[in-house]
C-alpha cells in the first residue's frame, strides 16, 4: 500500500512541524524521539498505523568493524545506557510502537 500526499505547508524544522500537528492543522511523519510522550498523553494520534514506512539503513559515526579507543567505547556505552540498551526510551512511551507502520 502506498499513499501520495500533496502538501500546502512545508518546513524543514521538526519543532515547527510538531507545533503544526499539535495545533491540529497538519499531519506529519516524525521520529519517535521527537514526539516523546505526545502519543501517550493523547496530544497526537498515530494515523495509518498499518502503512509500511520505508526502511532506513544504519548510520554510523564510526566504522563498525574497527576497534575503538577506550574513551570512545566508554562514551558509546554511557549513551546506550542513557537512551536504552535495546529499545530507546522514547519508543517505550508509545504503546505497541513495535507493531506500528510495519505493513
Amino acid at each position: 500500500m502506498s499513499a501520495k500526499t500533496q502538501s500546502t505547508f512545508r518546513a524543514n524544522d521538526g519543532e515547527v512541524l510538531l507545533m503544526k500537528a499539535l495545533s491540529g492543522t497538519a499531519y506529519i511523519l516524525a521520529p519517535a524521539f521527537m514526539i516523546k510522550n505526545k502519543v501517550k498523553d493523547g496530544s497526537l494520534i498515530p494515523l495509518l498505523p498499518k502503512l509500511k514506512l520505508m526502511e532506513r539503513g544504519a548510520m554510523y559515526a564510526v566504522y563498525p568493524h574497527r576497534d575503538l579507543p577506550v574513551r570512545t567505547r566508554l562514551f558509546f556505552d554511557a549513551v546506550r545506557e542513557y537512551l536504552g540498551k535495546t529499545t530507546p526510551k522514547w519508543e517505550n512511551s508509545i504503546s505497541n510502537f513495535d507493531k506500528l507502520y510495519q505493513g
